[in-house]
Order: C-alpha cells, then structure tokens, then sequence
C-alpha cells in the first residue's frame, strides 16, 4: 500500500510539474521582470508568487488571477473586474506579465490589457511556465534593464 502511495505522489507531482513549470522556468521569468520592478508588476493570469519572487509592490488587492482576468471571478470578488482593471492600467504599471489565453480568460479584461501593451509597453521576453507561454512586457517610458 505504501509503495502505491508513493507511486501515485511521484506521479502527480511529475503531472503538476509539467502543468505549472519548473523552478528554471520561473527563474527565467524573473529574470526578465527583475527585482522590485519600477511602478509594480501587473501579472495577468499569471501566477501569482512572480509578486514575492520579484519583490514587486501590488498594483492591487485582487492579484490571483482569477480576480480580474477569468470569467469564473467576474461577480464574485466584490468589484467590477473590468473597472478593476481599467483602474490597474491607468496607473501604468511598470511590467505586465500575462500569460497565454485559456477557455476561461475574461475577453472584456483581456481586451483592456491587450490595448494597454499595444499603445505603451513593449516586449521584453517570452517564458514557456509548464505549457503556457508568459509574456513580458515593460513600459515603453521605463528604462531598460
């Protein structure tokens, strides 16, 4: 019975590794988002230890990224997640992170972060975490690292 418990642990922690990254492939996205970026990070749908990791100010109260950035939190944290996240950009955080789109990304918050890194960021890197790409973007007005 012992042997199957650990056969199943082995197992599923392999399973979550291949899912949700390895600890290279979060280094490597700290690498590009630096230590306490300038004008906090903004991680949309993304994970959301990059905020320890990087000892990163909050842009807001509602940084799991189901808050503002799945359609599954939309009337459940207590705010519009639009407003929310209109409120965010307009204080132009210095890096956004956003991961690839899944089935459940809210298309209305999407939409508002997709504008802002079109008009003011540019792309610094893009990070494969388990099988999604991360990308980083960097305000254009910030300085480069």
């Amino acid at each position: 019975m012992l042997l199957i418990g650990v056969a199943i642990a082995v197992l599923v922690t392999g399973l979550r590794v291949r899912q949700r990254g390895t600890p290279a492939q979060a280094a490597a996205l700290v690498g590009l988002i630096g230590d306490r970026p300038a004008g906090c990070l903004f991680g949309y749908n993304s994970e959301p230890i990059f905020y320890y990791l990087t000892r990163s100010c909050l842009p807001t109260a509602y940084v799991f990224r189901s808050h503002v950035g799945q359609t599954v939190e939309s009337k459940g944290i207590g705010v519009d997640p639009v407003a929310e996240t209109a409120r965010l950009l307009a204080r132009d955080p210095g890096v956004i992170v956003m991961r690839e789109r899944k089935t459940t990304t809210n298309p209305a918050t999407e939409a508002l972060v997709l504008r802002a890194v079109a008009d003011r960021y540019r792309l610094v890197g893009v990070v494969r975490i388990g099988r999604l790409r991360q990308f980083v973007y960097r305000l254009r007005d910030a300085p480069p690292r």
